[in-house]
């Protein structure tokens, strides 16, 4: 059994034994603390300070630190609310999909940098619906390919860009007064413009809402999308449908 070096004994008091301390519990303490403070911030030795256990206690759930990251990833992507793809309305499955994705990544902000060293299964799956989501719009696979890449990222910047906003509220939160103040989605983005900047520039750019920007990136893909879509309505007479599909 692989041991962190970090994990020495002596300073936590609790057992080095399976005391009946549960999986679930490790990732779920593990998420938050992670959320609260950082990726880099967490060791295998303040988890185990936090759930009242030796560090060595958790290498009976997790073989090493990124065993316990791919399990991370995995309990916060499962809990992703996926459209159905069939039934024609892959506008309406892109807007849930892109706002179910946002919700997850806003919920546990640690998820975006586990995800750049940690693909567990759930990542697969989700990237798997993305394709089959844009295939129903009737892209050929390598545009389809492409564009599910694109919508995917697209999330995991904004969501990026906004939690580091969130990360300076105190001093970029416009509305203190909003439904959520623990997760603010109103920003003052830029705190002075050259002189020559219209006056009503710069009254937009003091109240800049996050979901309504989210819903016009949204609106942005999805004409992307109905773009190249046009090319194989012309040459099907169907909308969306590739010339392969329409062969009796």
């Amino acid at each position: 059994m692989k041991v962190d070096s970090a994990a020495g004994g002596g300073e936590s008091g609790g057992s080095t034994a399976n005391v009946g301390l549960t999986r679930d519990a490790v990732i779920n303490t593990a998420l938050n603390l992670m959320d609260e403070h950082g990726v880099e911030w967490l060791s295998m030795r303040r988890l185990g300070d936090a759930l009242g256990v030796r560090a060595p206690t958790l290498y009976w759930h997790f073989e090493n630190k990124q065993a316990l990251h791919d399990a991370c990833v995995q309990r916060a992507l499962e809990q992703i609310t996926l459209p159905e793809v069939s039934g024609g309305d892959w506008r309406g499955g892109v807007r849930q999909f892109m706002s179910s994705v946002r919700e997850q990544l806003n919920r546990h902000p640690s998820i975006s940098e586990l995800m750049r060293h940690s693909q567990p299964p759930a990542l697969a799956q989700v990237s798997a619906h993305a394709l089959a989501l844009m295939r129903s719009a009737g892209l050929e696979w390598e545009q389809a390919y492409l564009y599910c890449r694109l919508m995917i990222w697209r999330i995991v910047g904004f969501t990026g860009m906004e939690n580091s906003l969130r990360d300076g509220a105190s001093s970029h939160t416009v509305d203190p007064d909003q439904p959520n103040p623990s997760a603010p989605t109103r920003f003052h983005l830029l705190r002075e413009w050259p002189a020559s900047v219209p006056p009503q520039a710069k009254a937009l750019s003091k109240s800049v809402d996050l979901d309504e920007m989210f819903r016009a990136d949204i609106d942005v893909f999805i004409h992307g999308v109905e773009a190249v879509r046009r090319p194989a309505k012309s040459r099907t007479g169907r909308p969306g449908i590739p010339a392969a599909m329409n062969d009796p």
